[in-house]
This record gives C-alpha cells, structure tokens and sequence, in this order.
C-alpha cells in the first residue's frame, strides 16, 4: 500500500515538473506574423522573386529559393486559389528568425501578377541565401 502511493507520488510529481517546463519553454517563444500585398511574382528555375508593398507604401523585393518549398526546409510554401485577397504575401517570425514565408497568389499563371524571371549574372547569387530579410 505503501509503495502505490509512493509511485502514485512521484508519478503526479513528475507529471507537474514536465507540464511547467512546456509552460516555461512556450512562454519564451514569441512567435509574430505579418501580411504584404504582393504586385508581382516571378518565376524562376531556381525560386520566386516578389515584389511586395511595405507599410510604408513603398515596394520591395524578395527571393526566395525553390529549395525553401521542398518537404526537407520547408521554410515556404505557395498557396494557389482565386479569392479576392490573393495575391499576397504571410510572414511567420519565432524567436524572430523567419519559421514560414507563405505565397498566396492566383491559381492562373496567366494572371498579371504574375511573370516569368530572366537569367541574369547575379541571379543564383540572390537565391543562394540562408535568411531573407524584409522590409516592412
């Protein structure tokens, strides 16, 4: 009888020491998201170049590298639909380094926000990066 309620004990013991580290561990975590309007993507073998509006109404660019959608990083993804609100562009920052950059953007390629991107000199160098930086 002894020994049930000793295990019991530490069973509930061990149970609340582990519930307040996911507390504590959640607490630190601050995640942070933040949607763009996006004028125009463009499509390229090695990723996407788009052209977003900042809050301050001014535009900038980002590229992002194709290998960012795959299942391995999967730190993008591209949404495809026809709602009225595409195309845009939703940010997810933890610990503020960007977790997930999502594409919404029309189903139709054909679509004027959308484009094709030419092979330029500098262009692998762009879409070789680690972290993208946004302006807001």
């Amino acid at each position: 009888m002894k020994k049930g309620i000793l295990a019991l004990f530490i069973i509930v013991f061990f149970l609340q020491f582990t519930m307040l580290a996911a507390q504590k561990n959640e607490q630190t975590r601050s995640v942070y998201v933040k949607n763009f309007l996006i004028l125009k993507i463009y499509s390229h073998y090695l990723g996407y170049k788009v052209v977003y509006w900042t809050s301050h109404l001014d535009t900038a660019t980002i590229y992002i590298p194709r290998s960012w959608f795959n299942s391995e990083q999967r730190k993008a993804a591209m949404v495809y639909g026809k709602d009225a609100s595409y195309p845009y562009l939703s940010v997810i920052w933890i610990n503020n380094e960007i977790a997930l950059i999502k594409i919404y953007a029309y189903e139709d390629t054909n679509h004027y926000t959308w484009g094709v991107l030419r092979d330029s000199p500098d262009l692998e160098s762009r879409f070789n990066v680690d972290q993208i930086e946004l302006k807001y």
